[in-house]
């Protein structure tokens, strides 16, 4: 029970803290320039800069990482066992594609997977840039978050 209290007491702290740094963070955005680098007015680009600055980290862990839940996945996806609403369906589906085409034509399915996943990650990261450079945020504000999904 005191480890309870004392989480919630230092959630609620930390929240303060963070709705502070957002407090200032926003006048300070009033007050700066609204002239946004080239960079940001491209969101490919963006998405480009992202999915390289993960390279290195995929190459760390070449073919994927194969977690502890994936194997049940698997088997659902292989139809061992049936598919339920354990793994969202959509996902079992696409993983079954990924393994057929290890089983078809050669390509190894947990490559094609991840790599399919930084790609669409990369993506939204980007859109989600975009969308901070479209409502006027400052460079700086935008250079911290690329810097961050990067």
């Amino acid at each position: 029970m005191k480890a309870a209290i004392t989480f919630v007491g230092f959630m609620t702290l930390l929240s303060a803290i963070i709705n502070l740094i957002f407090v200032q963070l926003d006048k300070y955005e009033k007050r700066s320039q609204k002239v946004t680098w080239k960079v940001f007015r491209y969101p490919i680009l963006m998405a480009v800069i992202i999915f390289v600055a993960w390279i290195p980290c995929y190459l760390a862990y070449y073919s994927g990482i194969f977690s502890y839940d994936i194997t049940i996945q698997t088997l659902e996806a292989m139809g061992i066992s049936e598919i339920t609403r354990f793994h969202p369906p959509l996902h079992t589906y696409f993983w079954k594609f990924c393994v057929s085409l290890e089983n078809g034509i050669g390509i190894n399915g947990l490559v094609f997977y991840s790599i399919v996943q930084m790609l669409l990650m990369a993506g939204a990261f980007a859109y989600l840039l975009r969308f901070l450079v479209k409502r006027g945020c400052s460079n700086g504000m935008v250079l911290g978050a690329l810097l961050y999904f990067a």
